[in-house]
């Protein structure tokens, strides 16, 4: 997919309000950018689920008051590059094993994240990550992460 325009996203849950790869290998999501105000509940922008080999680039991510900007749940050997995160509650970037699902192999190349906050926001309590960008855990044996 490509050249996307994402507007006014809603959940609040499951995950994966404007794009989500969902056992979808080799996928690739590029040239996309949302606009999401304060009566917008994205939870995760982008979530690449139990998708090994996915490419996400060129985008931006934007107000997530409680997800990921991009998140990599139980997926390996990922691409996640020049992306702008921006207005982050929970986080930006994240790759994490899911079940049985491993996660390693991945690269967060050249994301960048600003005007991130953790405060209450729109209504909504203050983030849980406490103000973190970047976060990943790594399946035993699996290859590292790298950002």
């Amino acid at each position: 997919m490509r050249f996307l325009e994402l507007r006014d996203s809603r959940g609040p849950m499951p995950r994966g309000q404007n794009v989500q790869f969902n056992q979808s290998r080799n996928s690739i999501l590029q040239a996309f950018s949302p606009e999401n105000g304060p009566t917008s509940w994205t939870e995760d922008n982008v979530s690449v689920f139990r998708s090994d080999r996915c490419v996400v680039r060129r985008g931006l991510v934007h107000n997530n008051p409680t997800g990921d900007g991009v998140m990599i749940e139980g997926s390996v050997n990922c691409l996640v590059e020049d992306i702008d995160a921006e207005e982050q509650g929970n986080g930006a970037f994240a790759a994490v094993p899911v079940g049985e699902s491993g996660c390693g192999g991945c690269i967060f190349r050249r994301c960048r994240t600003r005007q991130t906050y953790n405060t209450p926001r729109d209504g909504r309590a203050a983030p849980t990550s406490k103000g973190l960008s970047i976060y990943t855990l790594i399946s035993p044996g699996a290859s590292s992460i790298t950002s």
